[in-house]
Parts: structure tokens; sequence; C-alpha cells
């Protein structure tokens, strides 16, 4: 156990200058503690307003979905909060704050923790409101409903390591605090199961995900280029798509900020393989996205599936979790199948102004801004 130790505190100290070293280290400090969940996360910030959140075991829906939705309904983070436990350094015990009865009959319970068999919980406090640049910051663990509850041995396990975290965590804020966050925004980009390649001013990919590296590789009518040395671009077999391919990043890139909803576009990539075709959504992304990478500040994001893979998230499930109406949910699909919206509106027979009335109480309902935004939610949505 002191060797476990020992070289997981060497591994902690690599995330001060490697802000993508924390995915591992949260998995590391799961297994010292025999979690079979956890996250590193601002608990009390959204990503959406310059929060983070690195998971282990945990699937990028249903991380969606807490961001906007369950994020009121956390009954541990505001209990700690109620009585006093989220202080700096702490280490906290699901039965610290509440008993098994009132975790099992909580909506937090019934309707988000059990679909993941999240149950027992254990937490470290990292960083607490009021630092300068420095939003509150835990680090919980999880089990599920069966497993045995976590004990004083495994509180004191994670109270030895809190100050290695917290010092850390600390100098990564002090010297890296945007790319930190950068890194957990790409974090989140590879766990959706859809290719997804960021591209800059240029049209030349800045990022891509693991899917969309492995669809690439394929090199199956789609696959990466190069440009002047290192920089890449999305080409593919098909002249007559390739063409059609650089008219809709050439829109994405150069959409305005006012107008950013029109410039999605989608294209038909012929496979070389088989007689399917590849789905190539581009859209137009804000200034203000969450993956900002210096000179290579992203302006479009492409969205890559297979057309014998799409799918799309049930609706009962929207309306449930988001309270969208039915024609809010008929809408919210068809949006995001990349039709500009005088397109998208008369598939569904109704006005443009209809459409965008929607659009808007989408948008407020489950916290996005753009139809970028939108179709990742809905693609994370639809995993299993």
């Amino acid at each position: 156990m002191l060797e476990q130790y020992n070289a997981l505190v060497l591994q902690i100290y690599e995330g001060a200058t490697d802000a993508s070293a924390w995915t591992r280290i949260v998995a590391a400090v799961a297994e010292y503690l025999e979690a079979e969940k956890g996250l590193l996360l601002t608990p009390f910030d959204s990503p959406a307003k310059g929060g983070f959140i690195f998971p282990y075991g945990i699937g990028q829906h249903h991380i969606e979905l807490w961001k906007s939705r369950y994020l009121p309904e956390d009954l541990w983070a505001r209990r700690m909060v109620e009585r006093g436990l989220f202080y700096e350094g702490n280490v906290v015990l699901g039965r610290d704050i509440a008993t098994r009865e009132e975790l099992l009959e909580s909506t937090w319970y019934r309707e988000f923790l059990s679909e993941m068999d999240i149950f027992q919980f254990i937490s470290g406090i990292v960083f607490t409101a009021g630092r300068p640049s420095v939003p509150a910051t835990g680090l919980p663990f999880y089990r599920g409903v069966d497993s045995p509850p976590f004990e004083e041995e495994h509180r004191e396990r994670l109270r030895l390591l809190m100050p290695h975290i917290t010092r850390s965590l600390g100098v990564m804020f002090k010297l890296r605090d945007a790319d930190f966050r950068v890194a957990a925004s790409l974090e989140a980009l590879n766990r959706i199961r859809q290719g997804i390649l960021l591209l800059d001013q240029r049209g030349c990919v800045c990022f891509a995900n693991t899917m969309a590296e492995q669809i690439l590789q394929r090199n199956d009518g789609l696959s990466l280029g190069e440009i002047e040395g290192s920089d890449r671009t999305l080409d593919t077999v098909d002249s007559l798509a390739q063409a059609a391919l650089e008219r809709a990043i050439q829109a994405a890139i150069s959409a305005p900020q006012a107008d950013g909803t029109h410039h999605t576009q989608t294209v038909l990539v012929r496979r070389t393989s088989e007689a399917t075709h590849y789905i190539v959504q581009v859209s137009y992304l804000p200034e203000t996205n969450p993956y900002h990478l210096g000179a290579s500040a992203p302006r479009a994001v492409v969205f890559i599936k297979a057309d014998t893979l799409v799918s799309q998230p049930e609706p009962g499930l929207l309306q449930r979790v988001y309270s969208l109406t039915p024609a809010e949910v008929r809408a919210a699909l068809a949006l995001c199948d990349g039709d500009s919206l005088d397109a998208v509106a008369a598939h569904l027979n109704v006005t443009l102004n209809t459409l965008k009335t929607h659009l808007k109480s989408i948008y407020a309902k489950t916290a996005v801004d753009s139809r970028a935004a939108l179709t990742k939610l809905m693609l994370s949505l639809a995993q299993g």
C-alpha cells in the first residue's frame, strides 16, 4: 500500500504542468480508494460558466444531463454547504450528509444517480469558494447501491492525498488556467462516440477526437491531407463532395457572430469500402466556445457519422429531462441533421419564425447557445 501511495503522489504532481494528466490521476485515485467511478470537478460552476469536469467511469451523456438539468438537484453538494463541511482539505463520507433512506427517496438518486448505479459516496474538498481565479473544486468517488459503503480507512487514504492534490492543482491554475479548462473541454469531446473535428480560421484541423482519428485512419473515403508542413485538412475521394465540403467549411468559419445559427451544412461523402456514406456536418463555433487553443482558436466544428449508425435520443427523454414540448422535440432532432433553418422549417411544415421561436426555447431549456452545442448534446444523449 505504501508503494502504491508513493507512486500515486508522484503521478499527482504530473498534473501541475500537464493538464491532460488529470484524467489518469482521477482513475488512479479511484483505484486506490477501491471506487468504481469518480470525478474531479467544479460542483457549483458548470463548464458553460468556466468550470471543468474530469470523469472516471461516467459517460458523457450523464455529464451533459448533470450540467443542463440535475446540477440544482445535487443533494450531496447542497448538504455539504448547509452543514459547513465544504472546507479545503476536508473528506466527507456519504453517511455524513444523508441517510440511506433520504438518498433513496431523493430526485437526485431516483432520476439521475440510479441510472449510473451510483449510491455510496466519498469526496475530498480541494478548493472552496473565495480564492481569486480558483473555483470551488471537489474530488468525489462512488460505488453502486449494492456495494459496501466507504469507511474511515478510505477517508484517511484520501485525506493523506488531499494536500498533494491541492498543491498540484493550485500550480496548474496559476501557470495554465486557460490550458486546464481547454484540456477538460477536449476530454469531453473524446468521450463522444462520434467523429468530431475542430477547425481553425483557415479551415485546418486543430483537434480531432478519438473517434474521428479512428475514422480518418481507415482512409475509407475521408482522410487528413497535409498542407504547409504539419497543417491538416479534411479531404475526400469524391471531387463533388470535396467541393461541397470546402464550401460548407468556408461558410461556417466566415459566419458572423450574430447569424451563426444559419451556418450549419451537411455533406454526404461516399465511402470506398461499401455502398454507404459518411454524413459530415459542418457548424459554426461562436467566439465564446470553450476550445480556444492559442493561435489555433477553433472557428468551426465538424461531426462525422456513418449513415447506418446515426442515432438520436428518445423523444420521451428530451420531454422528461428538459421539459421540451413535442413540437420542440421534433425541431431539436431535425435541427441536428444539419440543414438550413429554411429547410428544417419546410420539413416540419412550420414557418421560419415559428422554428426560430422553438430554437430560442430549446436553447433556454437545454442551456446551450448554438446548433453545434445542441448537436453535441443530442449525440451524447443518444449513447447507451
